[in-house]
């Protein structure tokens, strides 16, 4: 009996002994994370990592469903808008009172993100991105976005304009600049500035994608009316829609500017 004991405890020993010794790609015993396009993976002292399948926003591991919070990619753009431009930066839009918008904001500008391989398909759209006086605009979308996408930029008062190509959504920072060459844009389709400074067409006041006699009209009819305010039919942001809105409107519309897809 005190043999079968004994027996059984040496056997007990070497299997607790075999149960501790798990490979090195099992257990990480100094604990750590990792990132990825999508999402991250934690783990700690001890913790066994069998297997993982891994989805957009899901990874399915020892067994349990684990999600996680889809990490963010900052978009960095770069862009002008013709109707605010004084020669050196943009001026603020103004409303009836004063800047519409607080500290060093020109204006806001809607951007679009569309499928670079069919842009009939719209995958993402934020339509309240400040733009700052300097010209940058930075916003965030969710990680979950990757790939190639076009991006289009859209405002209450100037043409629609859309990257030359699909940009690549990859890593956590994407940057796009619309200032420094025609070429930039779709089909070339951006107004030069100043020396070796581009920006976007203005006077789209109802915005159906081209300047032409329409949106002439609608400003000539705020002009009588001595409108002011922030309004799509002042195309300089100056508060008040008059004789300086109409010439620049009019002048695109002699140019037959129109909006650029793919």
């Amino acid at each position: 009996m005190k043999k079968v004991i004994i027996l059984n405890m040496l056997l007990l020993s070497v299997y607790l002994n075999l149960a501790q010794q798990v490979k090195p790609f099992v257990v990480n015993t100094l604990g750590g994370s990792s990132s990825y396009s999508g999402g991250y993976s934690t783990w700690s002292v001890g913790e066994p990592i069998i297997g993982t399948f891994s989805g957009s926003n899901s990874s399915l591991s020892q067994g349990f469903l684990q999600t996680w919070p889809a990490l963010a990619r900052e978009i960095v753009l770069r862009l002008y808008l013709q109707g605010l431009w004084n020669g050196a930066v943009m001026n603020k839009a103004q409303n009836g009172l004063g800047d519409a918008f607080e500290g060093e904001i020109a204006d806001k500008v809607a951007i679009e993100l569309h499928n670079g391989s069919n842009y009939s398909q719209l995958l993402y759209t934020n339509s309240e991105v400040t733009l700052l006086t300097t010209g940058w605009a930075i916003f965030t979308i969710p990680g979950t976005y990757s790939g190639s996408c076009y991006l289009t930029v859209k405002h209450r008062n100037s043409l629609y304009t859309t990257t030359a190509l699909p940009i690549t959504l990859s890593g956590s920072s994407v940057s796009y600049d619309f200032t420094d060459s025609a070429n930039k844009a779709y089909g070339n389709n951006l107004v030069q500035l100043s020396e070796g400074v581009f920006g976007i067409y203005t006077g789209d006041v109802n915005q159906d994608g081209m300047v032409n006699a329409q949106d002439i009209e609608q400003i000539g009819a705020a002009t009588t009316l001595f409108e002011t305010g922030y309004l799509n039919a002042d195309c300089n942001g100056d508060g008040v829609t008059d004789a300086l809105d109409l010439i620049m409107a009019d002048n695109n519309a002699a140019a037959g500017v129109v909006g650029i897809v793919p």
